[in-house]
């Protein structure tokens, strides 16, 4: 008898997600202690300004997992209540499936609601989704689906 094992979709790490209420200053303090800039900066959705944008962001890309900063500006009350709540902290851990839609089906299988669903700002076919892993995990569970385009 042949017994076939399905594969586990949350194997990659991608991103780990950091919250800060003020970026610059989070840079700032990057550089002044690794001597480390930010690979790339930018705002969410990324056509929106300063003023107007639902999230300011800055990255640092290491070889194995990418670092991504997040200050929340104009966006839902979870976010800023998040923030309010913990401060500067981890937020979310980001892990590429290769099939989305089991990803989302497991997760579904586990009772674990989803909280925010958009498309990544340097590829628009690939799907995010926030999981609400806060009180399980101690924080937020981020899919993307890099490896369906790899």
């Amino acid at each position: 008898m042949v017994y076939c094992r399905e594969e586990p979709q949350f194997t990659s790490v991608r991103q780990i997600g950091l919250l800060t209420a003020n970026i610059e200053k989070f840079i700032a303090n990057m550089k002044e202690i690794y001597g480390l800039a930010p690979d790339r900066t930018g705002r969410y959705p990324a056509e929106s300004g300063p003023e107007d944008c639902i999230r300011k962001l800055a990255f640092y890309n290491f070889p194995e997992v990418e670092l991504e900063v997040v200050e929340p500006v104009n966006t839902s009350e979870a976010w800023l209540d998040f923030l309010k709540k913990h401060g500067d902290c981890l937020q979310h851990v980001q892990f590429n499936v290769k099939n989305l839609s089991e990803a989302i089906r497991q997760m579904e299988a586990h009772g674990i609601q989803l909280i925010e669903r958009g498309f990544s700002i340097t590829n628009p076919k690939v799907e995010f989704l926030f999981f609400d892993t806060l009180d399980t995990l101690g924080y937020v569970t981020e899919v993307v689906n890099f490896r369906e385009f790899e």
